[in-house]
């Protein structure tokens, strides 16, 4: 998949809006072939082509919904497995209460976590 290389860096940080804008340009163009900025006839929307296979679309997927799902899969696997050892060494690193979705604490010494 053409979007496979930005999911690690989804997976930890919110990418900006004119990130995402760009990833979804390249994806566009290496899909209709557009060499050295010469822009050529989409044959089909764009919104088509997000759609899944089972909506005959091509199964792109949107960058910007994909970043926020990931985000998100953070705080409902902490809700979910409070004795997982990954929720256990960042709360007691970071100090987290004990709230199911953790409100963020900013520091100068705070991760993107």
């Amino acid at each position: 998949m053409i979007g496979a290389i930005p999911i690690y860096a989804m997976q930890t940080m919110n990418l900006p809006a004119s990130i995402c804008e760009e990833i979804d340009k390249l994806c566009r163009n290496f899909l209709w072939g557009s060499i050295d900025g010469s822009k050529r006839l989409a044959l089909v929307p764009w919104k088509v082509i997000n759609c899944s296979k089972e909506f005959r679309g091509l199964g792109f997927k949107d960058t910007k919904l994909t970043d926020k799902a990931f985000l998100m899969k953070l705080p409902w696997n902490n809700a979910k497995d409070k004795e997982a050892l990954w929720v256990r060494v960042l709360g007691s690193r970071y100090k987290v209460n004990e709230e199911p979705v953790p409100i963020p604490v900013t520091k100068a010494n705070s991760s993107c976590f």
